[in-house]
């Protein structure tokens, strides 16, 4: 039973990249979503999908990360995407446990941009599921 389907589409205008989400140098976290979790069954995992499209000029190291309560858990883009300079499409999973689950607790998923460097963000795409 799918429990959220969010469509996130932020878009800043960007002259090169057309109308795309533009994670600039000076940002060090970007494009959060987070939500209680109040009406989710606590005995079962949560499962956390995010598909987008990224661009980036160099080796971005931007993180994509889920947390709630005692649960951490990131991706990294430069492990994931050697690509350049051209757009990549990719989907990233997170599998909460339920162990990590408690009423009330907020999940939050988020971008890291602790290198500060420029990438670009287009046809976001958030789900929250059991």
């Amino acid at each position: 039973m799918c429990i959220r389907d969010r469509y996130y589409n932020q878009k800043i205008y960007t002259e090169d990249k057309g109308l795309s989400l533009l994670i600039e140098p000076n940002q060090e976290f970007a494009l959060t979503y987070q939500d209680t979790i109040n009406d989710m069954n606590l005995g079962m995992p949560i499962n956390v999908i995010v598909q987008a499209e990224y661009y980036q000029t160099d080796s971005s190291y931007l993180q994509l990360v889920c947390r709630i309560g005692d649960y951490y858990s990131s991706n990294f883009t430069e492990n994931t995407m050697p690509e350049l300079n051209e757009w990549t499409k990719k989907q990233y999973q997170f599998k909460i446990p339920a162990s990590y689950l408690n009423a009330g607790e907020v999940i939050k998923v988020y971008y890291f941009n602790p290198k500060k460097k420029k990438i670009f963000i287009d046809n976001y795409t958030l789900s929250i599921f059991q």
